[in-house]
């Protein structure tokens, strides 16, 4: 009699072998069947993420009263900093910042197939592990039982080729209430080169050589590590790394916002990067984006170069849909003002821009918002006590930057300088984005959605009221209550002119037709701040404000 067949499993044992930067691996099973036996493999499949290395941190920086550090306004010890003779107000009490220089090496990156829409990225053959060091500011609660667990990590905007804070500089009074700390890091090699430039003993150690393509221009030859660069910072904070500055403080989430130039670089996270750059378990590096003043798409100025130019497969085809921003696992609450729709409808694409075609999603895979603010210009005047636009006249007045709207239609040099205008708080919103995006990610509640900016008529063009302010979007009580036409692009002969906005004040007849009295104004702009604050455009806090701004305004 024979014996019946023995089955035999025989399970393999794969050891993987790691490295600094580890790779997460998807294993397959293939069952082979003989006459004898059957046989079960474990094989490794295409590695599916990357997970970032830890850089190396070295500071804080020291900082006694007669060294200072360059970040626009911001000051070490109340000593005024950076290229101007403006200093930017003290953190509160409870709240301190400090310098830190970072390193490590990082590979540049390329779309595998720039036509391909389920293309994905790849480093460029010679341009791997490249060394770098460059620097980062963190503001943080004082005393750690103030902090909230979350971190905002912005790599500063390099358009001027310096350092500037935006989305510190419009939202501080909201992170600083939170109990939120805040990262902002030199993201650019002519930022680099600046800041050794300004102090070369401070920063002599960072190495990012700046080698424009062409002389003076703002992209340089290595500035395509930013992408990396960004999720390793990212990791340090999120995994409470050794050496992080907020190792002690229990991080538990880090959430992205940008603005303009960085916002573009978001946008490129976004599609290209965040599921390249995984935790070791999987999960996203950051917890959330905000991407803002951009447009998001190929061919229209945000979805640019992986690599800044230095190869072909750097830019993603035009007419590829990979160029949207889309596909995110985490919360992307998408932030525009008018200006950005306008230039994505004069774009010389044939197409409009899909960014602004695209619907909100609730998808987990896709959890996405597009927030659009009319009345509000690229660069605006949401100055509150000091933002991005103060550095700006700091830099005309010393000489150094021509950036006031020189030649535009709408303002004098001394109106600009003195700032001669009221305020349009975008920043606000911003602030209400941020606490949206956090609940989003912790509690699961979806962040409101917003109508879009009202657009008709070929080519398309913004809808207006009767006074020239813009319809749709999220409109402030500067719009739903207003006191001047709000313009979201400046015209004139230099360049910089189409990114300003600009404000044309009602006529004191004109207002006394809207408004009865002084009263009868503050209630009608109370009621709209309140409805932006149950809307949740608005928070309760800035809504206060406003009206306090509103109450003490003479109107009409």
């Amino acid at each position: 009699m024979k014996k019946p067949f023995m089955i035999v499993a025989v399970s393999i044992i794969l050891v993987l072998l790691l490295t600094s930067c580890t790779q997460k691996i998807v294993t397959t099973t293939s069952t082979v069947t003989t006459s004898s036996s059957t046989t079960t493999t474990t094989t490794k499949a295409a590695p599916t993420y990357k997970v970032p290395t830890i850089p190396i941190v070295n500071g804080p920086i020291a900082s006694p009263s007669n060294a200072n550090h360059a970040l626009g306004m911001f000051q070490v010890n109340g000593v005024p900093s950076g290229p101007t003779d403006f200093a930017y107000p003290k953190l509160p009490a409870g709240y301190s910042e400090a310098e830190y220089f970072i390193s490590d090496t990082a590979s540049i990156y390329e779309w595998a197939d720039p036509n391909d829409p389920n293309t994905t990225i790849r480093p460029v053959t010679g341009y791997t592990d490249i060394p770098y060091t460059t620097r980062m500011m963190v503001i943080y609660p004082t005393d750690a039982k103030n902090f909230s667990g979350n971190v905002f990590i912005n790599p500063m905007n390099p358009s001027t080729g310096h350092d500037l804070f935006v989305p510190w500089e419009r939202s501080s009074d909201y992170f600083i209430r939170s109990g939120d700390a805040y990262v902002g890091w030199t993201c650019k090699s002519v930022c680099v080169a600046a800041l050794q430039a300004w102090n070369p003993t401070r920063y002599a150690s960072l190495d990012w050589p700046y080698k424009p393509f062409t002389p003076g221009n703002n992209s340089a030859k290595y500035d395509g590590l930013t992408y990396e660069m960004t999720y390793q910072i990212g990791a340090l904070f999120k995994t409470n790394a050794t050496g992080s500055p907020l190792q002690s403080y229990n991080v538990k989430r880090i959430y992205e916002p940008g603005f303009s130039q960085d916002g573009g670089f978001i946008s490129n996270q976004i599609v290209g990067f965040q599921h390249y750059f995984r935790l070791s378990d999987g999960s996203s590096v950051y917890d959330g984006y905000s991407p803002q003043g951009n447009t998001g798409a190929s061919g229209f100025g945000a979805m640019s170069s992986l690599n800044m130019g230095l190869t072909a497969n750097g830019t993603i085809s035009t007419t590829n849909p990979k160029g949207t921003v889309s596909g995110s696992d985490v919360p992307v609450i998408f932030i525009d003002t008018e200006n950005e729709g306008k230039w994505a409808t004069i774009s010389t694409n044939a197409q409009y821009n899909p960014l602004f075609n695209r619907a909100d999603s609730d998808n987990p895979n896709d959890l996405f918002r597009l927030w659009e603010v009319p009345g509000d210009g690229h660069v605006d005047y949401d100055t509150g006590s000091s933002t991005c636009i103060d550095i700006m006249i700091g830099w005309e007045l010393t000489g150094q930057v021509k950036m006031a709207p020189r030649g535009c239609a709408h303002y004098t040099d001394d109106q600009w300088i003195n700032r001669q205008f009221p305020v349009d708080h975008f920043g606000f919103v911003c602030s209400a984005a941020y606490d949206a995006m956090k609940k989003w990610r912790v509690n699961g509640t979806p962040a409101p959605k917003a109508d879009r900016i009202t657009e008709s008529g070929t080519p398309l063009a913004v809808v207006q009221d009767k006074y020239g302010n813009a319809l749709g979007g999220i409109r402030t009580p500067y719009m739903v209550v207003p006191t001047a036409l709000w313009g979201s692009s400046e015209t004139g002969t230099p360049g910089p002119c189409s990114s300003y906005m600009y404000m044309i004040p009602f006529t004191s007849d004109v207002l006394k037709g809207l408004y009865t009295d002084h009263n009868d104004y503050v209630t009608k702009f109370t009621a709209a701040a309140n409805a932006l604050v149950t809307s949740g455009f608005w928070l309760k806090e800035d809504a206060q404000n406003a009206i306090a701004e509103a109450t003490s305004a003479k109107i009409p």
